[in-house]
């Protein structure tokens, strides 16, 4: 009889043994489940790609962008003056994002030229572009996910941007010898810019995003 006992305490231990090894597992299951749709909303959900760099994690974009510049009657004379106007792209492919975002766009000091500004700006294949008044430090806007999460969600921005004469404004100028003009404008760049059009002109650009919640989406794309 005892030692039925004994077997049957055997048993029951080795049933529950068996139980809480299945409810550990199932419990641990879950949790990689669980963990696992995270990762896939955060992969899927937020995914930010600024010509080619992914700034999934930083949220930032920093570099040099070359400038391109319309033809017009002083480049063609390999002069580039105050008002030559040239432009830069960005693609922002938030392809896979589910959620609304601000970019802010803004310009550092060229190395070559100082003086360049933003004069307008517009977005993928539009007919006119949005002006930029001279006191906007920066260029915002908002970029909406597509009804269908999988479609791509492609936008070019072009800016265009102009070479202004600081020097100009100053006292006197207007008295000043054409030679005389060139050397003071812009720390020579424009004297030296008679000579041969610096083809490789680049202009630091910065851009951040910010995730938008459905309160404060003010958006157009």
């Amino acid at each position: 009889m005892k030692n039925n006992r004994k077997t049957l305490k055997n048993i029951l231990l080795v049933l529950i043994l068996i139980v809480l090894f299945l409810i550990i597992q199932s419990t641990y299951s879950k949790y990689i489940e669980k963990e696992d749709k995270k990762t896939e909303f955060k992969i899927s959900g937020w995914n930010i790609l600024v010509n080619g760099i992914n700034i999934t994690e930083t949220n930032n974009f920093s570099e040099e962008l070359e400038l391109k510049f319309e033809e017009n009657e002083n480049i063609k004379n390999n002069v580039l003056v105050p008002t030559s106007t040239g432009y830069f792209t960005l693609e922002i492919d938030s392809t896979g994002t589910d959620i609304p975002f601000e970019y802010d766009i803004s310009l550092g000091k060229s190395a070559n030229i100082e003086d360049f500004r933003i004069i307008s700006y517009k977005i993928d294949d539009a007919e006119t572009s949005t002006k930029v008044e001279s006191t906007d430090e920066s260029i915002k806007g908002t970029i909406n996910p597509p009804e269908n999460i999988q479609s791509e969600n492609k936008h070019l921005l072009t800016f265009y941007v102009m070479w202004y004469d600081k020097d100009s404004s100053v006292e006197g100028y207007e008295n000043l010898s054409d030679q005389e003009k060139d050397k003071a404008d812009n720390y020579q760049d424009v004297y030296n810019s008679k000579s041969q059009i610096d083809t490789n002109i680049k202009i630091p650009v910065n851009l951040k995003v910010t995730q938008l919640n459905s309160q404060n989406n003010n958006s157009n794309i």
